[in-house]
């Protein structure tokens, strides 16, 4: 399991049980320099955020906060499955914990996947990547990494309606507005957009990558 979906959900479980909204959770993750909306933390917690360590970190400081009762970083790593960290590495939440508590890194046999698994997830990462780049050759690769980072939900559902690859989408928006669908999104329909009008906002997206990216099939 991704470890980004396991933190996410231990996260919304959290808030939940403490009867809390996205929003008032948003508003304390901002105080500690996480750029959220509430779309943005439903993002997180449906596993859509990459888990970087200032992220986690900062994450729990909000989750805390907002609820009044500490969520350690133990705790959202809390899980019964293999948490895949990258394409060739997959830890159980103890080794993981053991690791982060200061334990011996040194590899273990169980922490690596199949080779048939490895060979494959990799194979289609970089296939991906690869249409991508042809795509757009003009994007800074700086700016494509902050668009990774920042992308959720939202990307993932517009590549899904576009038949085409996460990466292809980040591509595409790094091309266009120089940051995520989700950043772009957010600055357009504003901080307190309804429901409708970040919809209308989305739809609008939509409809420029599916150009941009359609332009470039036709100029091959």
């Amino acid at each position: 399991m991704e470890l980004s979906e396991v933190i996410g959900a231990n996260a919304r479980a959290h808030r939940k049980r403490h009867s809390m909204t996205l929003d008032e959770v948003a508003k304390v993750a901002r105080s500690h320099g996480l750029r959220w909306t509430s779309s943005r933390t439903g993002d997180f917690e449906s596993g859509r955020v990459s888990s970087t360590i200032g992220t986690v970190v900062a994450a729990c400081m909000a989750y805390s906060e907002a609820t009044g009762d500490p969520l350690t970083v133990s705790a959202v790593l809390a899980t019964q499955d293999q948490l895949d960290l990258t394409p060739e590495l997959s830890l159980t939440s103890d080794r993981l914990k053991e690791i982060l508590a200061g334990g011996d890194p040194t590899p273990l046999a169980g922490d690596t996947k199949g080779t048939d698994e490895i060979r494959k997830s990799v194979a289609s990462s970089a296939n991906a990547f690869r249409q991508a780049a042809t795509r757009f050759p003009d994007v800074d690769i700086r700016t494509l990494k902050d668009v990774e980072d920042n992308s959720g939900l939202a990307t993932s559902r517009l590549a899904a309606d576009l038949e085409t690859s996460v990466q292809m989408i980040n591509a595409a928006s790094a091309s266009l507005w120089n940051r995520s669908v989700e950043d772009e999104r957010d600055s357009r329909a504003g901080e307190h957009a309804t429901p409708q009008r970040r919809g209308h906002v989305m739809r609008t997206l939509k409809s420029e990558l599916r150009q941009a990216i359609r332009g470039r099939d036709g100029d091959d």
